[in-house]
């Protein structure tokens, strides 16, 4: 993690890192104005200029929305990106396209 200020919470597993914030994994990563992780849960949400970059099996994912949530919830770990956001982007129909695109494992970060 890369941010300019860390508000942590121990007790309730709870960090929120703002000023470009940066999370990453390996080819993965995160970035967005602030990033809110639940460490109890292992979900996060990344809000104001989201960007991912997602690694999966089949490519590269790359998704740019005002929020980006995560759930660590079996058996489908999703990234889900702001469906509006996506038909702006790609066209309409985009937004499920997409949101179907960066859906998959992903390790916890």
């Amino acid at each position: 993690m890369n941010a300019n200020a860390l508000d942590y919470q121990g007790a309730a597993g709870q960090a929120v890192y703002t000023g470009t914030a940066t999370m990453w994994q390996g080819e993965t990563a995160v970035r967005a104005d602030s990033i809110a992780i639940d460490q109890s849960k292992g979900d996060f949400v990344a809000l104001g200029n989201a960007r991912s970059t997602i690694v999966l099996d089949t490519g590269v994912s790359i998704a740019h929305a005002a929020e980006i949530r995560y759930a660590d919830t079996a058996p489908h770990d999703c990234v889900r990106i702001d469906e509006e956001c996506a038909r702006r982007r790609h066209g309409a129909g985009a937004g499920e396209r997409d949101r179907r695109a960066t859906c998959g494992p992903i390790a916890s970060m």
